[in-house]
């Protein structure tokens, strides 16, 4: 049977840097583990296959016209599923209905976050506006999909009710919601068909030398209330996978790619058992592997978490982004973030002094946040610019399926989310750019769009004064004694 998995644009991202969709993936080597052929199967990543030369202006040209788009995604598929993020949204409803037109005889499946965090929404032809799904996953998909291409192949039709395990007719929609099953424990997952993917559009690389992603967990221990990990993973224990299947997955995607360094994107790479990671480390060593992960601040400042870092450092790690977010403990606690700003301070210092690239993550515009709050965060990252390598800025935006989506009074935001709905999710795209009118959150304090542009803009030139993009890596190696690479 004919399959084509599409991840659509995120404009957000113009970057053949992203990661490749491990997401779509994972569900054909699912497949393929499972018995299924995949020599029919198709995955188009749009994030790349819209994008021009490289830039000699350092800016991206893209063409992510639907009709554009369209033209990429072959015909005759029986089964069409399109991964989504909220940013994808708007492109992968326009997508849909014009998939259902070209092709209307397909099933047309949709999963990912957005669509676990408002499924039945993602099955209704009117707030869709006519590029509504089929079908829609909701959380981890592998199983679902399995079941589902089982259906189809047994003859099943819209016309007839879904049997398949966790199906459910979508509320208010004509479509139906299947609730995804939870693989536990990870070592049950195949790795990715990488194969199916086209590397050489992606250009990550790490040290000169080209880099990809891998996960080794689903899941957070943290529930910060502006994340989505819930909503697609749940809320029970994090599930990680072994050192040793970590670096069997290692191996494949250099059989598979000729890739050999990596990128971790799990949000808490320190979480894990301290002996796996230490086990881990002295697998990546051995293969000459130069890695970076992301984690958070109280994973980076318990006893033993310097050495860990050193450890780390030693086996290969150029660089640990840490999520930051505010220097404020006010808005921390707001966020629900779980850790402080002392903790922030010492995590950042603690990597920079193991030889580690120290990275961080900064939020401007959440709940709670005044600009005294900015003005605290500027004194933050003067403080810590010793040690600082890079960062991230991003503005605040509520997503679906989050709390603060989902209760927003608790933190004194007020969402329209019938204008969000009626605007496609638009939203997600201006943010930071010239037409804030589209945002569809507001403050209860009386903080406008323009005081949210207006402290971006004051942090990204605080950021671009105190850690200069192109300025040298600033490690110390003073607590452990190891030489700045």
């Amino acid at each position: 049977m004919k399959v084509c998995l599409v991840a659509p644009p995120n404009p957000a991202m113009i970057d053949p840097r992203i990661a490749p969709p491990l997401g779509l993936a994972y569900l054909a080597g699912w497949a393929r583990a499972h018995g299924r052929s995949t020599e029919d199967w198709r995955i188009v990543d749009l994030n790349v296959e819209c994008l021009g030369d490289w830039p000699a202006d350092g800016h991206w040209t893209h063409d992510f016209s639907i009709a554009r788009c369209l033209s990429l995604i072959p015909t005759g598929a029986r089964v069409y599923g399109l991964s989504l993020a909220s940013m994808q949204l708007p492109h992968g409803r326009a997508l849909a209905a014009e998939l259902r037109k070209r092709e209307p005889g397909a099933l047309i499946v949709a999963g990912g976050s957005h669509a676990s965090a408002l499924p039945d929404e993602c099955c209704d032809a009117v707030a869709m506006q006519g590029g509504n799904f089929d079908v829609v996953i909701e959380r981890e998909g592998e199983v679902a999909f399995f079941d589902l291409l089982d259906a189809v192949e047994s003859g099943w039709t819209m016309a007839q009710p879904l049997t398949t395990p966790g199906a459910r007719k979508a509320t208010g929609g004509a479509g139906w919601v299947v609730r995804g099953t939870e693989i536990d424990p990870l070592a049950q997952l195949p790795f990715p068909a990488r194969d199916m993917l086209d590397f050489p559009r992606y250009t990550r690389m790490i040290a000169g030398a080209r880099a990809t992603n891998i996960t080794n967990s689903r899941g957070c221990p943290a529930r910060c209330r502006w994340c989505q990990q819930e909503s697609l993973h749940g809320s029970g224990a994090t599930r990680y996978q072994s050192a040793d299947r970590i670096l069997a997955e290692v191996d494949d995607i250099y059989r598979t790619t000729g890739i050999k360094n990596i990128l971790f994107l799990d949000d808490t790479l320190t979480a894990r058992k301290r002996s796996e990671i230490y086990k881990l480390c002295d697998g990546l060593v051995e293969r000459g592997v130069l890695w970076r992960g992301w984690t958070r601040a109280n994973l980076c400042v318990r006893p033993g978490d310097r050495e860990m870092l050193a450890y780390m450092a030693k086996s290969g790690c150029q660089a640990i982004c840490i999520g930051v977010e505010s220097g404020s403990d006010k808005v921390l606690k707001a966020m629900d973030k779980g850790t402080t700003v002392a903790q922030n301070r010492e995590a950042i210092r603690n990597v920079a002094e193991a030889g580690i690239d120290a990275r961080c993550s900064i939020m401007v515009g959440a709940a709670r946040e005044t600009w005294e709050d900015v003005f605290i965060l500027h004194a933050f990252l003067e403080s810590v610019s010793p040690w600082l390598s890079d960062w991230i800025l991003s503005t605040y935006v509520p997503l679906p399926g989050t709390p603060d989506w989902e209760k927003p009074e608790q933190v004194g935001l007020i969402i329209d989310k019938a204008k969000a709905t009626r605007e496609g999710y638009r939203h997600f795209f201006v943010v930071g750019g010239d037409e804030q009118s589209g945002l569809v959150h507001s403050w209860a304090d009386g903080t406008t769009q323009a005081d949210i542009q207006a402290r971006h803009d004051a942090t990204q030139e605080a950021l671009l004064r105190l850690c200069p993009r192109d300025r040298k890596r600033v490690t110390m190696g003073v607590a452990n004694g190891i030489a700045a690479k």
